[in-house]
Order: C-alpha cells, then sequence, then structure tokens
C-alpha cells in the first residue's frame, strides 16, 4: 500500500507538471506567432515606406531641376530686358528737360518694360523660394525617412531575438514535456504491474483458506 501511495503520488506530481508544460508550450507558439506576425507587418510597412519615399525623391529631383532650369532661363531673358529697356546715363541727362525727337521712344518703352522686369524679377523669386522650400522639405522627408527605419528594425531586431528566446523555450518545454510523459508512462506502468501483483496474492491467499 505505501509504495502503492507513493506510485500515485508520483503520478498526480507528473500530471500536473505535463499541464503545466503543455499550457507554457501553447502560450509561447500563441507568443511566437503574434511576434511573426508583427515583424512581417513591420517589414511591409518599412517597404511601402521606402516605396514612399523613392517616389518623394524623384518627386524632388524633378521639382528642383525644373525651378532651377526656370530661374537660369528667366535670368538670361532678365539680362537681356534690362540692357533693351535701360537707357545710358548720357541718354537719360540729355532728355532730362527737352522734348524726345520724333520717332524717339525710349521713355514709352521703359515704362512698359518696368512692368515686364518686375513680373519676370517676382517669378525668379518665386521659383527660387519654391526651390529653396522643396530642399528643405526633401531633408526633411529624408531624415524621417532614416528615423522611421532606424525604429523599425530595432523593433524587428528585437522582436526577431524575442522569437529566437521563446522557441529556445519552448524546445525545452517540448524535451521536458516528453521526459515527464515517459515518467509517467513508466509510473503507470508500475502501478499496474502492483495492483496484478496484488490482486495475484489475494487469490493466492483465498486459495490457501480455502
Amino acid at each position: 500500500d505505501e509504495k502503492r501511495t507513493s506510485l500515485e503520488r508520483d503520478a498526480s506530481d507528473l500530471e500536473a507538471v505535463i499541464e503545466n508544460l503543455r499550457a507554457n508550450i501553447a502560450n509561447l507558439s500563441e507568443s511566437i506567432e503574434t511576434l511573426e506576425k508583427e515583424v512581417a507587418e513591420a517589414q511591409e510597412m518599412l517597404k511601402r515606406a521606402g516605396e514612399t519615399r523613392e517616389a518623394e525623391n524623384k518627386e524632388f529631383t524633378t521639382v528642383v531641376a525644373d525651378q532651377t532650369a526656370t530661374i537660369k532661363l528667366l535670368t538670361g531673358a532678365l539680362g537681356a530686358l534690362k540692357k533693351f529697356y535701360a537707357p545710358s546715363t548720357s541718354a537719360a541727362v540729355l532728355l532730362q528737360g527737352k522734348k524726345a525727337p520724333a520717332g524717339f521712344k525710349s521713355m514709352e518703352k521703359n515704362a512698359g518694360g518696368g512692368t515686364v522686369i518686375t513680373m519676370i524679377q517676382g517669378i525668379i523669386t518665386e521659383s527660387e523660394v519654391m526651390k529653396t522650400q522643396t530642399i528643405t522639405d526633401e531633408q526633411d522627408a529624408q531624415q524621417a525617412y532614416e528615423e522611421l527605419a532606424q525604429e523599425t528594425n530595432e523593433s524587428i531586431k528585437a522582436k526577431t531575438d524575442d522569437i529566437t528566446n521563446k522557441a529556445e523555450s519552448r524546445a525545452t518545454a517540448e524535451g521536458d514535456k516528453m521526459q515527464a510523459e515517459t515518467e509517467l508512462s513508466t509510473n503507470q506502468d508500475e502501478l499496474l504491474f502492483l495492483s496484478r501483483a496484488v490482486a495475484d496474492l489475494h487469490k493466492a491467499c483465498d486459495f490457501t483458506l480455502k
């Protein structure tokens, strides 16, 4: 009876150990699955962010090239217009207080030219402002992407390491569970053998008494 009680107590302990290991394995498996999904989502998000950044950079290159060409073209045109419309100093002095000769329309030309020159200068200024702002925006966007990429990669590495650690813990738990199940099976065999031996003993005693 003492042996049987000991075996039954051991069996109960082993069953509790096996149940705990089974629950631990299930929890680890669920955690690993969740982490793997999070890693996959983070990798996909980073991939989309990279594609967006690439498209933005292409647009930036195009805009800056366009603004640079516009500024260069209009600056050249502005120089030519200033030469065409601006009177020489000597001519301006001679015309002061005098009536312009017939067919001489330099002053009228200057009046209209001033408006055109001002307009072109305004366009050049707007283009320069847009170019500067575009460069600033590009630098900010690139910095934001690099920070996002760094944070995401660090998160992916941490979760990947966690997956590795949990997988190792699960493998250990599975090994422990297998060992406990083997011990429980041996324990049950011993209990069965003991039960049969006790039954045989009872039969033998009953036979002797008869």
